[in-house]
């Protein structure tokens, strides 16, 4: 491979170095101490700062006059710089990272070599985006594939033989307008006592009158009670396997619903993981990410034509009425194939590594060629 990733202790390590690692993909090299090849394409991997209202994360001294004098010299040495914002999908911005790329753009590192890696798998190649008053490149890397398929292994034992005592699970800890809106469906359609669910905070605000009870709603295994564990994110993989186990058909609410770009998250890698059939209320096309990814989806059984429906709020019925069908033959040879196919490909290392070096790695080295414009 013609790259070297490097890390600053400035700004510390990221998760796109922790699971390139982990994967047995690359080495990560210390600036500060290491020499690097200027024959090799050199990239500068560093956490993009957010000011993140719902749970604050770390200062990574990304800010510091240090690590802007490191950047400039570095980019004086060809370098190019990889911002991680690998567990985000969306376009929102923000105080904190505005104020970053204003520095940069004021100490003059051009941002022409700066790539900010989300999890975004609409577009897989280097495309440009508006961020603010500015443009950037972006680039998709699989942070939720790679990452749910360790943080599950490492506690997750199979236990496949429990009996089915309810037909849905849907899952919501951070009760946003969708997800709200899936639990009503369930409830006008008469589904909802045959749900097992949980509504751990509202972000919205719930009408006076309204089918759920007092929150936070969680079943009975938690990792944690109280509306604290919306903002634990210690805790965004740790589920009890057996709500799954119980249930027929996993409604997923995923993250991204109105906005444009395809997040799969753990939400739906969990799913895939423990073998459970699932319907996915999310954003356009979530789907067709998938399928992208090497994985199938129930569209051979069902009817998954809400994927590609842009309507939003009156899709959700379609999603529920889907999942309603996939409950009806959830133990079917049919959806059995799918289920177990998708499950060895997820288990399938090799695989894991063929996405990230396809959709991130190969990608990346094309950072001097004519860039896709999303503008």
């Amino acid at each position: 491979m013609n790259i070297d990733f490097w890390y600053s202790n400035i700004s510390g390590g990221t998760g796109i170095q922790t699971l390139i690692e982990k994967l047995g993909l690359s080495t990560f090299k210390d600036i500060g101490s290491e020499t690097p090849d200027s024959s090799k394409i050199n990239f500068l991997v560093f956490q993009w700062e957010t000011s993140n209202a719902i749970n604050p994360i770390n200062q990574y001294q990304t800010h510091s006059d240090e690590f802007i004098s490191l950047l400039k010299r570095l980019q004086n040495e060809a370098f190019y710089f990889i911002a991680d914002f690998s567990t985000e999908a969306h376009t929102h911005t923000d105080e904190l990272s505005l104020k970053f790329i204003h520095i940069l753009d004021t100490n003059h590192i051009d941002l022409k070599r700066l790539l900010l890696a989300k999890n975004d798998s609409l577009n897989t190649g280097i495309r440009r985006i508006r961020y603010g008053n500015y443009t950037l490149n972006a680039c998709f890397f699989p942070h939720f594939f790679v990452n749910t398929f360790y943080k599950m292994q490492e506690y997750v034992e199979s236990d496949d033989t429990i009996v089915k005592d309810k037909t849905f699970l849907c899952l919501n800890r951070r009760l946003h307008l969708h997800k709200y809106k899936t639990l009503e469906q369930l409830y006008r359609k008469g589904l909802l006592e045959d749900t097992h669910y949980t509504a751990v905070k509202s972000y919205i605000n719930l009408p006076s009158f309204t089918f759920l009870k007092k929150l936070p709603i969680q079943l009975d295994g938690d990792i944690m009670y109280g509306d604290g564990l919306s903002i634990a994110d210690e805790h965004l993989y740790r589920i009890n396997p057996n709500w799954y186990h119980r249930s027929k058909v996993n409604i997923i609410t995923e993250t991204l619903f109105e906005e444009d770009g395809i997040h799969i998250t753990e939400k739906t890698w969990k799913a895939i993981y423990l073998g459970i059939p699932f319907v996915v209320c999310a954003s356009l096309n979530h789907l067709d990410g998938l399928k992208r990814m090497g994985f199938e989806t129930f569209h051979s059984v069902i009817d998954e034509s809400y994927d590609s429906r842009n309507d939003h709020f009156d899709k959700i019925s379609q999603i529920i009425d889907s999942a309603v069908e996939l409950s009806k033959i959830w133990d079917s040879d049919a959806v059995k194939s799918i289920i177990e196919f998708n499950k060895t490909l997820y288990f399938n290392e090799e695989h894991r590594k063929y996405i990230v070096k396809t959709m991130f790695l190969d990608e990346i080295t094309k950072i001097n060629r004519p860039l896709v414009s999303l503008i």
